[in-house]
């Protein structure tokens, strides 16, 4: 699902430096060390002039280690409260949402593997909690990854539109979170101003002037010099997730939940916590920033009950999909008595897809707080269901679709 990304500039400069030179300015930014780094790059840099070598990409690198500095003076205060290394492709199993934060999904999924006619698999997609509208990343005038939103208006999808104010905001747009009022978005873009690979911004909407603001740049410790992206907030939980590749070995992520900061405090960067101030920004160890306290404990307690109750399949329809014109929320809406019987299954089997996988995702989460092997045994079981309902679920669309639009003919 995500592929991490290596800076080009970083890349060059490599080829560039010396084995020595190299090696402190790798350290320096690893540790955060930004003001170290661009001290090093500085005198790498005259030293290339006076030689008449290129300078770009020492130039490049040292924009981003200025940027750092910057960056580490606002860091944030966030209390996290847990972490998970994963492989990257299991994300979006492992994270999951009260009903009414929305739903963080691929297209295919949210489609039944069906897209309507405009639209392109690729990247995450929000629903929000209605599931009739939409955030998604695709291809923009001139090809590039952009954020559209699409509503779903008398059954059909209208065609994904660009959102107004973001054309900017980095050459690849991606992972988009819309909080419950409407306003707020979260998402991850790649290009000019990101300090490294992926990074993490927030906007909000202008009723006024029909577009987004201009997106601000959540900085330190959400971002880092590797790939941070699909940050979100759960208000029912009182929790916050974001997933991060810093520190992790190819194809593997690291999930952090966190309780939300409303009163964005920061650290007063000075020479005496400066050392503290690095490790918060780039989350060296969690039991550094609030993790044994009370509240930590409290928030974990009330993300945890959260999971338990899970999403009642019941209060929200499952979504009949025929074609682009005819999307249902009960199988009596059909014409076809066949494709009626089979989508009245067909939503059951759908629900208890979802209970399933509510239940392997506790499962998951506790095996990882104690290995048991009874346990390692029923997620293999939840496991194997998963995929059969998976299947079954498929099976059932495209055979309902079928009788539906050939008139009882399957």
């Amino acid at each position: 699902m995500i592929k991490k990304t290596v800076s080009f500039s970083l890349l060059l400069l490599f080829s560039c430096l010396s084995v020595g030179a190299q090696t402190a300015v790798d350290s320096l930014m690893q540790a955060y060390d930004f003001d170290a780094a661009a001290k090093v790059l500085r005198a790498r840099l005259s030293k290339a002039r006076n030689a008449g070598e290129p300078t770009a990409v020492l130039e490049a690198q040292l924009l981003q280690a200025e940027q750092g500095e910057r960056m580490l003076q606002a860091t944030e205060k966030v209390v996290f409260i847990d972490s998970l290394v994963i492989p990257a492709e299991e994300v979006l199993g492992w994270l999951r949402l009260s009903e009414h934060a929305g739903r963080i999904v691929t297209p295919s999924t949210f489609f039944a593997n069906v897209l309507p006619s405009g639209f392109v698999e690729q990247g995450m997609m929000f629903a929000n909690d209605f599931g009739d509208r939409i955030l998604l990343s695709q291809p923009d005038s001139m090809g590039l990854a952009k954020l559209h939103s699409a509503r779903l208006l008398g059954g059909k999808w209208t065609s994904p539109a660009l959102l107004a104010g973001l054309e900017t905001a980095g050459d690849i747009q991606d992972f988009p979170f819309a909080m419950p009022d409407g306003q707020t978005l979260y998402f991850a873009a790649q290009g000019a101003g990101a300090l490294g690979g992926f990074d993490i911004y927030v906007t909000r909407f202008d009723t006024d002037a029909g577009r987004y603001l201009k997106p601000a740049h959540l900085g330190f410790p959400f971002n880092s010099t590797a790939n941070d992206y699909l940050y979100c907030i759960d208000e029912a939980a009182g929790v916050g997730h974001f997933v991060t590749d810093r520190n992790q070995a190819p194809g593997f992520v690291c999930l952090y939940t966190f309780i939300p900061n409303t009163a964005h405090d920061i650290y007063m960067l000075t020479a005496e916590n400066a050392d503290t101030v690095r490790r918060a920004a780039r989350i060296a160890a969690i039991n550094e920033l609030g993790a044994q306290t009370d509240e930590a404990a409290n928030a974990r307690r009330q993300a945890a009950r959260v999971r338990r109750a899970g999403k009642n399949p019941s209060q929200r329809p499952v979504l009949i999909v025929i074609d682009d014109t005819h999307v249902y929320t009960d199988a009596s809406q059909l014409q076809s008595e066949t494709a009626a019987r089979i989508a009245s299954e067909y939503v059951n089997r759908v629900r208890e897809l979802e209970s399933i996988e509510n239940e392997l995702d506790m499962a998951r989460r506790q095996y990882a707080q104690m290995r048991d092997a009874n346990l390692a045994t029923r997620i293999l079981e939840l496991e194997k269901r998963t995929v059969e309902l998976a299947e079954s679920v498929q099976r059932m669309a495209i055979n309902m679709r079928k009788a539906e639009l050939a008139g009882n003919k399957l």
